[in-house]
């Protein structure tokens, strides 16, 4: 059971008010890791809007997916895949992603490209960042996060949700450059 992310309300983010309507809002910011990278001169990252990616552990357990995309529907998000992540590094330009993870285990790459995990940015700002995704993680990626899967485990899958009424994703993939 989806641990009470309606009950918690919908405790966003401070930077990310301005982006949804408050009865949008969706998971509570306790417990929760921020991600702020800076641009890695292959996709924006969080420039120029400045938000983090956020990622909270262990959000849920005894997860049934069904269940998790009635919460996300109630939270504000539209639930439209269930799949693992895509090894080849790609970002959406046009909307957030907010990923939950109900199977399997995986190290995910935020920023870099598919070649390398250092990219061409050479100041001392932080660039990239690998996370680990465990069932019952929740991961949300800001338009503009380069993600990829480096390794995934034990049938890794993820419920993959973006705001209700937002413009539809695209897929820029780092290594094109173009929009799928």
């Amino acid at each position: 059971m989806l641990l009470s992310l309606s009950r918690k309300g919908v405790d966003f983010i401070f930077a990310y008010r301005h982006h949804l309507p408050m009865h949008k809002r969706f998971v509570s910011m306790s417990n929760v890791q921020r991600i702020l990278l800076s641009s890695d001169k292959y996709s924006p990252m969080s420039a120029p809007h400045g938000l983090a990616a956020l990622r909270w552990a262990s959000l849920a357990a005894n997860i049934d997916a069904d269940e998790v995309e009635e919460r996300l529907r109630k939270g504000g998000w539209d639930p439209q895949w269930r799949f693992g992540m895509y090894k080849q590094a790609h970002y959406h330009s046009t909307t957030h992603e907010l990923l939950v993870v109900i199977k399997g285990h995986a190290t995910i790459q935020l920023g870099g490209t598919d070649e390398r995990a250092h990219p061409r940015n050479r100041s001392s700002e932080q660039t990239t960042e690998n996370v680990e995704l465990r069932e019952g993680d929740v991961l949300l990626l800001p338009a503009g996060y380069t993600h990829r899967a480096v390794e995934s485990h034990s049938g890794f899958t993820m419920i993959g949700s973006y705001p209700q009424a937002a413009e539809h994703w695209d897929n820029f993939k780092t290594d094109q450059r173009s929009a799928t």
